[in-house]
């Protein structure tokens, strides 16, 4: 297993960017400041995660994520701090993400301030007005 792997980070109102993070725990929690949680397993593959107190802990609003992909989450979420998005092998472990993946992640999340998960795509003001 490589020590290092490519992530996408989205810091607070800042455009997300691609990264090299340490391939264990301690370098999820410090490219998020704090406790690991995974918000969203996406249809790429790819997992997105978040700093689990970052609401608690005060941290500023990020982005907004529509529910739709996970029924069990009704409505939408606030993301409260960075977003940090890699990928996860056959066995579930995980490692970085492919250029595809990469892709998709910025797009996502440089282009809309909301994350529609169940689509697969960003729900932006533009977007909205088409789907109406």
């Amino acid at each position: 297993m490589p020590s290092k792997i490519r992530v996408v980070v989205a810091d607070v109102m800042k455009r997300a960017e691609v990264r090299e993070i340490e391939c264990d725990l301690e370098g999820l929690q410090a490219a998020l400041g704090g406790y690991v949680e995974l918000f969203a397993k996406m249809p790429d593959g790819t997992d997105w995660w978040c700093n689990e107190t970052g609401r608690l802990d005060g941290l500023p609003l990020n982005r907004i994520v529509l529910d739709g992909y996970d029924a069990t989450v009704p409505g939408a979420f606030d993301i409260h701090g960075p977003i940090l998005v890699t990928n996860a092998d056959d066995d579930g472990e995980t490692v970085g993400l492919t250029d595809q993946q990469v892709e998709r992640a910025l797009q996502h999340l440089n282009y809309g301030c909301q994350i529609a998960v169940h689509l697969d795509r960003i729900a932006s003001p533009a977007t909205a007005a088409q789907d109406s």
